[in-house]
């Protein structure tokens, strides 16, 4: 068990046409026993990340420390760290046992008969003691995937990373294995370090999760605050099933003006709004939080419908007004299908709309409800 810091973390790659940083200067911290999802898109630098902490990669230039003790140098065996890749990579002429017998053998003092007791011990949890004689390609895949955890826990390593292990999972083992993840986390108390470019699989699993773009951490955070209190347009739009709504506009004279509505905004936060934003505002409103009304008079704008998605027990509405230039999303009961060109009359709560500046993007506040000194960044 071991608390992560990263301190000033840099790692660039030399390509033909120079220098690319895949790693940017990164700060962070992972407390001890924590699970961490390091998250973001494909070429983000979240893998290049995981491998630097694992001593796989030697960083440009930073320091990493286990808690107290500078492991920037020293090779992965000497760290004390157990990994599970993309690729299970068990060997295929190795039963079970023999497979998950290997975690200890180089680095432990135990006896044949200990190691083998481990071994069953950690079968059992993983409930996978009745393929101990079996060898991989015998398996399922997700009794695969749970060998490879055991392998890499019996040794009992400070750290625990995972580097997007439940990529070549169909969607019903992903689910399932999530669940293992999560008794795995509450039965083994050590810091667990976790890649995906899965969102689900990082809002699910996490105690915190640490969002990536261009080699930098745009946000660390728990799930419901990075969902919640986005610092930037990026992370309200990655973050969330549904594309959120961004709507251009102006604050001026205690409103907020868009081409399609005027929002009245309480005085206070509507001059700090104002002083904070260096050329307009950007509004957020997630397609969840837009409300259809019966009404006109009782909506903020009218839109048309394009087309719908089915999502199950709701029906994901994608439409457009002449006064905006981009789709609005929302979503309506799985009731019964709308009709092409059907017209919808729409409104939000004013708890539900996320500030942020325009040229930046950088998050002013995340209501327009709220007073300024509990909202304000």
């Amino acid at each position: 068990m071991a608390l992560v810091k990263c301190e000033n973390l840099t790692k660039a790659f030399s390509t033909p046409n120079g220098e690319e940083i895949a790693v940017d200067g990164i700060d962070l911290t992972i407390d001890d026993n924590s699970f961490a999802t390091i998250l973001g898109p494909s070429g983000c630098g979240k893998t290049t990340l995981l491998r630097l902490i694992a001593g796989l990669e030697t960083p440009t230039s930073g320091e990493i420390y286990y808690d107290s003790v500078r492991v920037t140098d020293k090779r992965p065996q000497d760290r004390n760290i157990s990994m599970v890749f993309q690729q299970v990579a068990l060997f295929p002429f190795y039963t079970i046992r023999e497979n998950i017998q290997y975690g200890l053998k180089y680095v432990s003092d135990l006896s044949s008969a200990e190691q083998n007791e481990k071994v069953e011990e950690m079968a059992k949890i993983l409930d996978i003691h009745e393929l101990l004689d079996k060898k991989p390609g015998q398996l399922s895949g997700g009794q695969r995937q749970r060998a490879a955890l055991g392998r890499a826990l019996v040794r009992e390593p400070d750290v625990f990373l995972l580097d997007e292990p439940m990529s070549d999972l169909d969607e019903k083992l992903k689910v399932a294995m999530r669940s293992e993840l999560k008794k795995i986390h509450q039965q083994f108390p050590i810091t667990k370090g976790y890649v995906t470019h899965d969102q689900e699989e990082a809002l699910t699993l996490s105690d915190e999760i640490i969002l990536m773009n261009d080699g930098k951490v745009v946000q660390q955070s728990s799930p419901g605050e990075i969902y919640q209190e986005p610092n930037n347009v990026f992370v309200a739009q990655f973050i969330g099933n549904h594309e959120i709504n961004l709507i251009d506009g102006t604050p001026e004279n205690g409103q907020i003006s868009t081409p399609a509505f005027d929002i009245d905004v309480p005085e206070q936060l509507a001059q700090s709004i104002a002083s904070e934003a260096t050329d307009g505002v950007t509004l957020g409103i997630r397609p969840l939080d837009v409300q259809v009304v019966d009404d006109p008079s009782d909506a903020l704008f009218t839109v048309t419908m394009q087309f719908f998605e089915h999502m199950g027990d709701s029906l994901l509405v994608h439409a457009e007004t002449p006064s905006l230039s981009d789709i609005v999303r929302f979503t309506i009961p799985e009731v019964a299908e709308p009709m092409d060109g059907e017209q919808y009359h729409l409104t939000f709560e004013l708890d539900d709309v996320f500030v942020f500046d325009q040229q930046s993007g950088e998050a002013i506040t995340h209501s327009l409800a709220e007073p300024p000194a509990q909202e304000m960044l």
